[in-house]
């Protein structure tokens, strides 16, 4: 979520959900989602704004990332792109990154005595010259009068540019750009109670509410709300369909952000209220009834 997405990130302290301490990952940002990918494993999880919030340090090193719906909260450091990533035992269950001296994986819990596998890695031995490939060149360092000072301005320039990067990420995730949306749609159906008291008149094919129920027709405002009450989106119910038994109307209302709740109330007969899980399950629809 900070910087560019070649940029790996090593987590220190805490954990994301799969990826322990030592994890070494890296985020792509993909239209309003940033992804979080593991290095020869792929994707491991999907960060929304609307649920994880981010705090950088001044220099832009490391990263704090906090998701209080879920609870956790996980600080990460920046790797170097000049040094290759330190030796690292990983499960063979699940391919989650092992703490050093750990008796059970921190993402499945597999006990992990004699079944740790060691990455490997190219690491330099203390002393030793680097290899050099065959026909490579060797790089050639030039000294230049001032060259400690211009270091330290290239490194001040590279630093402002990863902070204000930084500072853009978290204002489009503070925002909602991050978030997916979607075109949330419904039908509100008015079942006749009394055929005494009629509580649904037609004509022809088309329909609306009479007596009790006049409120119930073309026109009649439909609200969309979150957990805390705060308006979604909003529409008005269309021409109803149906008979005098039952009336059928519909709606239908766009660019809705996904929020953990929400509430659906037509005119004030009372909202209803589906979770995140139940939308996506019902292909982001309402369906609603009124009368028996």
């Amino acid at each position: 979520m900070s910087g560019p997405d070649q940029d790996l990130w090593r987590i220190d302290n805490g954990a994301l959900p799969g990826c322990a301490v030592g994890t070494v990952i890296s985020f792509a940002t993909e239209g309003q989602t940033v992804r979080v990918m593991r290095p020869g494993v792929g994707q491991v999880l999907t960060l929304h704004s609307t649920t994880t919030s981010q705090s950088s340090s001044d220099d832009g090193s490391t990263i704090t990332l906090v998701n209080t719906a879920e609870g956790w909260q996980a600080t990460l450091s920046r790797v170097p792109a000049s040094l290759p990533p330190a030796p690292f035992a990983y499960c063979t269950r699940c391919g989650a990154n092992l703490i050093p001296g750990a008796q059970f994986c921190a993402s499945c819990g597999l006990r992990v005595g004699g079944e740790v596998a060691q990455a490997n890695e190219l690491i330099a031995t203390p002393g030793a010259s680097p290899a050099i490939p065959a026909g490579a060149q060797p790089a050639v360092i030039v000294s230049t009068p001032g060259g400690p000072r211009r270091i330290w301005l290239v490194l001040g320039a590279v630093i402002f540019v990863a902070i204000v990067a930084a500072a853009a990420v978290v204002a489009l995730a503070g925002s909602g750009g991050l978030t997916p949306h979607h075109t949330i749609a419904g039908t509100f159906d008015l079942i006749a109670t009394d055929q005494t008291f009629p509580s649904i008149t037609s004509t022809g094919a088309t329909c609306q509410g009479t007596g009790g129920y006049s409120d119930i027709q073309p026109g009649a405002p439909v609200t969309l709300k979150d957990g805390d009450g705060k308006i979604l989106g909003s529409t008005s119910l269309l021409s109803g369909t149906g008979t005098t038994s039952s009336c059928t109307f519909s709606f239908s209302i766009p660019d809705v952000p996904e929020v953990p709740f929400y509430s659906m109330e037509i005119g004030r007969r009372g909202a209803v209220t589906n979770s995140l899980a139940v939308m996506q399950a019902n292909g982001w629809t309402f369906g609603l009834t009124l009368g028996k």
